[in-house]
């Protein structure tokens, strides 16, 4: 969620482009996080 909301951010005020690549590794980071839990999850539901 906070990967969305900083991209949001950045995309808004046109400084998506003018932002380091530290920023858009985290906003990566975050994403792949939020799915391999969702992913998880679905996993421990297959089992039921």
């Amino acid at each position: 969620m906070s990967g969305i909301l900083l991209a949001t951010w950045l995309l808004v005020t046109g400084q998506f482009d003018d932002a380091p690549l530290l920023v858009h590794g985290i906003e990566w980071f975050a994403g792949g996080a939020v799915l391999l839990n969702r992913f998880d999850d679905t996993l421990g539901e297959v089992g039921k």
